[in-house]
Parts: structure tokens; sequence; C-alpha cells
């Protein structure tokens, strides 16, 4: 392939990774803040909520960790094929999108432990 098709393709791909980091963002914030039924808030106190919500942000960070992962893997590969971009650019994405992904999650979960919100 010659060198602007490498740069097309590379370009799309970036886009394509924006738009999947910043829909995976969005989804670790509002399962951080994620509405809980009558039966748990009911008999909830204090230390369960911060417990639920440690338990939310736990699930959260195994998901980002897995994610950035997966996307570090991918891109390498591509990086390797396409022979454009470096595998540092790559990780260092990859490591971005974990931080991104564990902030919003935390923001989610302390708004959640905070509000106590309750599905009416």
């Amino acid at each position: 392939m010659n060198n602007e098709l490498h740069k097309n393709l590379v370009m799309v791909l970036i886009g394509l990774e924006i738009i999947l980091a910043g829909c995976l963002v969005l989804l670790a914030f509002i399962y951080g803040i994620w509405l809980e039924s009558f039966l748990f808030s009911d008999q909830a106190t204090t230390k369960m909520w911060v417990i639920e919500g440690i338990k939310r942000q736990l699930i959260i960070t195994a998901a980002g960790l897995v994610i950035a992962t997966l996307i570090h893997i991918v891109n390498s590969r591509l990086i390797k094929i396409l022979n454009y971009g470096s595998i540092k650019n790559s990780f260092i994405f990859s490591l971005g999108v974990f931080i991104l992904i564990f902030l919003s999650g935390l923001a989610g979960v302390i708004i959640f432990i905070i509000q106590r919100p309750v599905l009416q």
C-alpha cells in the first residue's frame, strides 16, 4: 500500500478508537452512578452504600484494565502490520484510556455514594 493510504487508514482507526474510548468513559460513569432498587435502599446503611460503591469501582477498574490491554494489543499489531507509528504511542494511548475510565467511574461512584439514587 502507498503512504497516503496508510495515513488515511491510520487516521480512520484513530478516530474510531477515540469514539470507542469516549463511549467507554461514558459507560463507566453511568455504571458508577446507576440507580439502586428499593430492596437495597430500604435496608442499606451508610456503610452498605460505601461498600456497594467500592464494588462498582472495582468492576469498573477491572473492565478498564481489560479494555486498555485489548486496545494495546490491537494497536501493537496494527502498528506492526501498517508499519506506522510506535508501540510506545500505543501504550500511552491505552494507559490514557484506562485512566479516563477509572476516573469517570470514580466520579460516578462518588456521586452514587453521596446522593444514594433510588429507582422510583
